[in-house]
């Protein structure tokens, strides 16, 4: 055979393994698999998991810019980040919606009965808190059937209405009209103050809407002798600490008073400056408002007190507390006694904030008297 011939015969043998050998595998794709790849960390980015990007660009997929990867996986771990520091400034929604709604103004007691109002021109009220709505005027000795009692110191009524319990008693109030004979004879009595309050004189002490008076003209008896009451302590210092949460300080120069401490302090004035000096300052034993044990001499014995940072609070915010300013500016000529800025006195939040915004004394405001005998 001829080379030449044999050089053909040899290549036609062989084509056919070397076309065999050169051929691509099945599915070996190389355009799609790219595209894949690229798909694949695209997603990556979407999904804001820029270290399952980081890891598919080492293993060999590359985005076709890379400066937009890097935008891409910075804006997706800067997202959450704002997103946390937005929900930072903004209270949780919880707090604000359990606040309100589901704490109540009062708790309710079951109680039964029939009581009648012992004081004349009352209101009950739409709610069991001081200063709420109005809805019926009741007369001295008007009967009312009570449903409930609550922890604010009223009673509810059937027609779910309220009257604070200071104005409802168990019997009827004896009216007399010779009161004037009556508070004369030393004895026990029950009567109407000409401004229309009841005035009850029980064990030797005089109640006025069921307040304990000690002036000029009601007494206390020698041997009484209570000492601070529990409630003007507890309103002194929730008082004390109101103030304090202002900067301001409010401390006792003087408070309870026996019969025989006002004795011996009365006395003292009496030897310096005389008995009708000392009488526009000092009560007379028997007479001070000291002894009934609710009564505060706060801070300072001065009148330079009323200008003081404390003195103004205390002028606009003791009947927020149940404490009234016992002798007003101007009042002498019914209280008996010289303006005090410093001596508060407790009758409960309602009829303090009734008192103090009426702008009258305790004795006007009741209409009774202040002079001695």
């Amino acid at each position: 055979m001829r080379r030449d011939q044999l050089v053909k015969t040899l290549a036609l043998c062989l084509l056919p393994a070397m076309l065999t050998a050169c051929a691509p595998s099945e599915g070996s794709n190389l355009s799609d698999g790219s595209s894949e790849a690229t798909a694949e960390n695209i997603s990556y980015t979407d999904t804001a998991e820029p270290q399952e990007s980081v890891t598919s660009s080492a293993e060999g997929t590359t985005l076709a810019n890379s400066e937009e990867a890097e935008n891409t996986s910075d804006s997706a771990t800067d997202a959450p980040q704002d997103s946390t520091a937005a929900s930072k400034t903004e209270p949780p929604e919880i707090e604000i919606t359990t606040t309100k709604s589901n704490i109540p103004e009062w708790t309710e007691t079951p109680a039964s009965g029939e009581l009648y109002v012992n004081t004349d021109n009352i209101y009950s009220r739409i709610k069991a808190v001081q200063g709420s709505e109005k809805v019926k005027r009741y007369s001295l000795n008007d009967k009312v059937t009570v449903v409930a009692k609550t922890d604010t110191d009223y009673y509810k009524l059937d027609d779910g209405t309220f009257i604070h319990c200071d104005y409802l008693s168990e019997s009827e109030v004896v009216v007399s009209t010779e009161t004037q004979n009556e508070e004369n004879s030393g004895g026990d009595y029950t009567a109407l103050t000409p401004n229309g309050y009841v005035i009850e004189r029980i064990d030797g002490i005089t109640y006025v809407d069921g307040i304990m008076i000690a002036n000029k003209t009601y007494t206390l008896p020698k041997d009484y002798d209570p000492g601070i009451k529990p409630e003007a302590a507890e309103a002194l210092d929730e008082l004390q600490h109101a103030a304090a949460a202002e900067g301001l300080s409010f401390f006792i120069v003087s408070g309870y008073r026996s019969y025989a401490t006002q004795e011996s302090v009365y006395a003292g004035w009496v030897a310096r400056d005389g008995v009708e000096q000392a009488d526009t300052y000092s009560s007379r034993p028997g007479h001070s408002d000291h002894q009934t044990g609710y009564t505060f001499d706060l801070n300072s014995l001065d009148d330079s007190f009323a200008d003081t940072k404390e003195g103004i609070w205390l002028a606009e915010h003791c009947a927020d507390f149940g404490f009234i300013i016992r002798y007003p500016k101007g009042k002498e000529m019914y209280t008996g006694y010289v303006y005090e800025p410093w001596h508060i006195r407790f009758v409960g939040k309602e009829k303090a904030r009734l008192i103090t915004d009426s702008g009258l004394s305790l004795e006007e405001y009741y209409g009774i008297t202040s002079v001695y005998e």
